[in-house]
């Protein structure tokens, strides 16, 4: 290269002439497009004029790029052309409201982000209806727009439309690394935890660098791996290890509802296994409240109101889930099962008549009516209308349970497709007693169809401290309080 060809040569007048005529080409091409609304073509024509032109032509073509970045909402753009064509040509009425708009819509735009921060996600919303209210009919929203709308929709729940426009970016490109980034979103807070890793994995093959990526990456393998280990826990019967590790899970994230319905209704069921129900209820409670779908989180909470003895309640919410799930048999079953337990729960129940619980022995069912007959019997009791009528629940509830094959029927239910009480059965309450001492009576005249406590009473000196005396009840000798 000789020396001549190696220094620079200033264009001459002509190519200056021809360059501002090329440059007023090309925005009267662009303003072609921007009338016809094809505003990507107007901002490559409005690119080539200003390369080319110059002074305060350089100006016009700045100020009418950023009119057309405005129509399409890039805002920055526009605010960087505004201000461009302000230093070729300053105080221009138009360019100035242009720098005005622009500056506008970078704050509608920070407040929605502002909303979104905040979880006010209808504000957000708001703000966003507001900006596209700034755009052409014609122009298609910024991408950096749907991505903030899509997280408004996760932050409001309304996942199915964050989902349209994950898939819609990921149709035009699978490679987009921010649409990856928020399709593995939607599957997190679906719940669908391992299509979520993968999503991330993938767009940390593309952008390793991608902080987002990272982020929720680290967050649902946590999630996962703290989860896993509690199920582990309860497999092996650690419950209190698995009570800990479930919460451990909940305080992972908040926002993930899905999951943590999951994680409410397990530690619900460690809960139930301790033998602490009402725990157990409030944890199923917040599983439902999260998805009210929730089909095993409405069996578990069912379980819980049963431990607690609250039947129709757990009548409702078995009926909830077959009303979700009807091709389920086994919850008719325990519909049925538990139909059963809330009639049973609404007669008589000869367990709390005798102060004993349903899985009493024989000889504490004895011990216990024997003492009850003895408070309440009537010679003890002269006139006292409620103890007689005590006297003889008592008398029947011990005709039930000291009955192997009553006990049963009461126990299952069957009796309640018929009679199965003492008076019902024709049996007095004082035979009942009679035959709990086989037969012997009380000596004296007591404790015969009224006649009190005849003669001398209690022979052998009646009550004692530690029980009867030899002389006292037949068959009572060994009688303690």
């Amino acid at each position: 290269m000789t020396e001549v060809e190696s220094k620079h040569v200033e264009p001459s007048v002509s190519d200056k002439a021809t360059a501002e005529q090329i440059a007023e080409e090309q925005k009267a091409l662009g303003n072609d497009f921007y009338r016809k609304k094809n505003f990507s073509e107007a901002i490559k024509a409005y690119t080539s004029a200003i390369e080319l032109g110059s002074g305060t032509a350089k100006a016009v073509y700045y100020s009418n790029r950023a009119a057309t970045y405005m129509l399409m909402g890039e805002f920055e753009l526009a605010l960087s052309d505004a201000k461009q064509s302000d230093r070729y040509n300053s105080n221009v009425p138009k360019t100035q409201a242009r720098i005005r708009q622009a500056l506008e819509g970078l704050s509608v735009l920070n407040e929605a982000e502002v909303y979104l921060k905040n979880k006010q996600g209808g504000l957000a919303l708001n703000a966003l209806d507001r900006l596209h209210r700034r755009l052409d009919s014609a122009a298609k929203p910024p991408a950096v727009w749907s991505y903030l709308k899509a997280r408004v929709y996760i932050c409001q729940n309304d996942l199915s439309q964050a989902q349209k426009i994950a898939l819609g970016f990921l149709r035009e490109n699978p490679r987009n690394v921010e649409a990856l980034v928020l399709r593995g979103q939607v599957l997190y807070y679906s719940g669908e935890n391992a299509k979520a890793v993968t999503h991330f994995q993938e767009a940390l093959k593309l952008d390793p660098d991608c902080a987002s990526a990272k982020i929720f990456f680290k967050r649902v393998r946590s999630l996962e791996n703290t989860k896993a280990q509690g199920n582990d826990a309860f497999k092996q019967g650690k419950l209190d290890l698995a009570y800990e590790l479930y919460s451990k899970a909940l305080d992972i994230d908040a926002d993930n509802k899905f999951t943590n319905a999951k994680l409410y209704m397990n530690r619900a069921t460690v809960l139930l296994k301790l033998k602490k129900p009402e725990e157990a209820l409030k944890d199923s409670d917040n599983a439902i409240q999260i998805d009210s779908g929730y089909v095993k989180g409405l069996k578990t909470r069912a379980k819980a109101h049963e431990a607690l003895e609250q039947w129709e309640d757990a009548v409702r919410d078995i009926q909830s889930a077959i009303d979700l799930d009807a091709g389920d048999s086994s919850l008719r079953q325990e519909l049925r099962r538990l139909q059963l337990e809330l009639k049973k729960s609404q007669r008589k129940d000869h367990y709390k008549i005798l102060g004993v619980s349903k899985e009493a022995t024989d000889t504490e069912i004895k011990k216990a009516y024997r003492k009850m007959a003895l408070v309440y019997h009537p010679d003890k009791n002269a006139g006292d209308e409620k103890a007689e009528a005590k006297f003889k629940e008592v008398g029947e509830a011990y005709g039930i349970l000291s009955d192997p094959e009553s006990r049963r029927r009461y126990d299952s239910g069957a009796d309640l497709e018929g009679g199965m009480g003492a008076e019902s059965a024709g049996m007095d309450p004082f035979d009942i007693l009679r035959a709990y001492q086989g037969g012997g009576g009380f000596p004296g005249g007591g404790f015969h169809g009224g006649g009190g406590f005849g003669g001398g009473g209690f022979p052998g000196g009646g009550f004692y401290s530690q029980g009867f005396s030899s002389g006292g009840y037949p068959g009572f000798s060994s009688f303690q309080f």
